[in-house]
């Protein structure tokens, strides 16, 4: 993805990365489940223990290249293609596909991030303070989603995903119009 990202125009590369940034919000928010009831009323939140997890290591494995070349070629982390596909067709619980992303996304990006490096990609006038701000916020976030029912960090991710999406679009569909 890395050395795709090389050759293709970057205006449209952002307008990609817009496109697949509002399918994963689409994706995460449409298919919301309505919470299950126990006898009681109460609403319960699935967990791993009791939501089957449809995986096969191939269809992981395959899974993971996608999202490798995803992050690679559009610099998003994989988590925007991986949580879609693991709350929909693998029906992973939420908070068990951010983490489940989260060790996947650290992995792949280093080969991403190396290959970005090498081809003098980074600016790092931007990345350095990125990094002090992301520690802090990976911090809060992950409190977060362990503190928030399956529905509410569906809810939060998928809206939050959208709006990016839209407005970084629209900015990126300007551009590319106007050059």
């Amino acid at each position: 993805g890395a050395w795709t990202s090389d050759v293709v125009n970057g205006r449209l590369l952002m307008v990609l990365t817009a496109a697949v940034m509002l399918w994963a919000g689409l994706t995460v928010v449409l298919k919301l489940r309505v919470s299950s009831r126990s006898p009681g009323g109460m609403e319960r939140d699935p967990s791993a223990d009791d939501v089957p997890m449809r995986d096969s290591e191939p269809a992981l494995a395959g899974l993971g290249a996608i999202a490798g070349f995803v992050a690679g070629l559009l610099g998003v982390g994989g988590g925007i293609v991986l949580v879609p596909v693991l709350t929909g067709p693998l029906h992973v619980p939420m908070r068990r596909a951010v983490a489940s992303s989260l060790v996947a996304v650290a992995i792949f990006q280093v080969p991403a991030l190396a290959t970005h490096v090498w081809l003098g990609h980074v600016n790092w006038a931007y990345a350095l303070p990125l990094i002090i701000g992301v520690v802090p916020g990976a911090q809060v976030g992950a409190r977060l989603t362990v503190a928030s029912s399956d529905r509410t960090i569906r809810i939060l991710f998928g809206l939050m995903v959208i709006v990016i999406a839209i407005v970084y679009g629209a900015t990126e569909v300007f551009g590319l119009i106007s050059e």
